[in-house]
């Protein structure tokens, strides 16, 4: 209330003056309003890496399509009416609309899944991102991310064991790992890339794996070739670790001279870290040491190397392991000396006859190891 002079008079005016609780008013709505539009931009806006492409996201955004929401409560009320033998509110009329839309999702996720997947070894720079959506909840999202992983072989990428040991307390994953070891029911079994893949991540999950130690024995089976009877059972010594029958398995692999020599070396290896029976495992890799198989021999010596720290039996072993007829042969003896180090040094003229060899693969490997076991001034 105000008194105002008009014409020589005194008037009370009844007129109160704006305060300034109005503008503070105004502001909190405004600050309200700003803080709402941001979260929502945050939530639903693409995010995206420094250095990802942006393209590479959206496919493994598209691996995680659904539905949207209204078909995915009409999907779950139609399904839980039929579970109890009751009769469901929506229209049928709506739920054949419904219907199509799985295929829409489906082909969305195919189509992206089949994308990544030509890219090959190009799709890596989303590696953590696929091997994260193995955990998915969404349908199909985590079968699609584990076809992919198989198919851009991010099993040799230096990072993928890392990256799923991080998920090796969670089961879903392993699920994954041996559906690929089980096949597709349409198709069969799998490629071979893929089984392969599935065999290594499932190694690199440890005993967290041992719910897929049946599917995996499958691919240890005699009738399997011997590259994937190999993978097969490193991928057990991983996974089933301290198990009796699983030891003496690879013993009688060892003994078998019928087997194959890829086979009765990797059983070695893989017996040499898991039978806690020292002495017993060290007897049978002193007499690989004089096997007649050659690669049989250098297992042996890299275990034994392996155990006992020692180069005094496994050098001998090695270094004629690098004149021997087979490539293969001398490549692999080149690589076990690189991992002795400093160790292997009295195998240093051999490996120098081979900066000339005619295999050009051995050259460079031969060159690598001196690097490796020549001491620095």
């Amino acid at each position: 209330m105000a008194l105002l002079s008009c014409e020589g008079r005194t008037v009370m005016s009844t007129h109160k003056p704006c305060r300034p609780r109005c503008f503070w008013r105004w502001m909190g709505l405004l600050i309200l309003t700003g803080v709402v539009v941001g979260l929502a931009v945050w939530r639903f806006w693409p995010k995206g890496r420094p250095g990802v492409d942006p393209q590479l996201l959206a496919l493994v955004k598209d691996l995680h399509t659904q539905k949207s929401w209204i078909y995915r409560v009409i999907d779950r009320q139609v399904l839980q009416a039929r579970r109890k033998g009751t009769i469901h509110w929506i229209p049928q009329f709506v739920i054949n609309k419904a219907g199509p839309q799985s295929l829409k999702v489906f082909g969305r996720q195919d189509a992206a899944k089949a994308k990544l997947i030509q890219m090959g070894t190009n799709a890596w720079p989303v590696l953590p991102d696929l091997v994260q959506s193995l955990e998915s909840k969404t349908p199909g999202a985590g079968g699609c991310a584990a076809l992919v992983l198989a198919g851009i072989e991010a099993d040799k990428h230096p990072d993928f064991s890392h990256l799923v040991a991080n998920l090796r307390h969670k089961d879903q994953p392993v699920i994954l790992f041996g559906w690929l070891l089980s096949g597709d029911q349409i198709s069969g079994d799998f490629p071979k890339r893929t089984i392969i893949f599935a065999l290594r991540a499932l190694a690199v999950c440890g005993p967290a794996g041992r719910p897929a130690i049946p599917k995996i024995r499958k691919w240890a089976h005699p009738s399997r070739d011997q590259d994937m009877r190999c993978e097969a059972l490193a991928s057990l010594g991983a996974v089933a670790t301290n198990d009796p029958m699983l030891a003496t398995e690879l013993k009688q692999l060892v003994q078998d001279q019928n087997e194959w020599p890829e086979v009765r070396g990797t059983a070695l290896q893989i017996l040499a870290r898991v039978d806690s029976n020292r002495q017993e495992v060290l007897s049978l890799l002193r007499q690989a040491l004089n096997e007649e198989r050659s690669w049989v021999r250098l297992k042996a010596a890299e275990s034994l190397w392996q155990i006992t720290s020692e180069p005094g039996m496994a050098l001998p072993v090695l270094t004629n392991g690098l004149i021997h007829k087979l490539a293969n042969v001398r490549l692999e003896s080149l690589r076990i000396l690189a991992g002795m180090k400093l160790a292997a040094q009295p195998a240093i003229p051999r490996v120098v006859t081979l900066l000339s060899d005619t295999n050009p693969a051995i050259r460079f490997e031969a060159t690598n190891t001196l690097r490796k076991i020549t001491p620095t001034s």
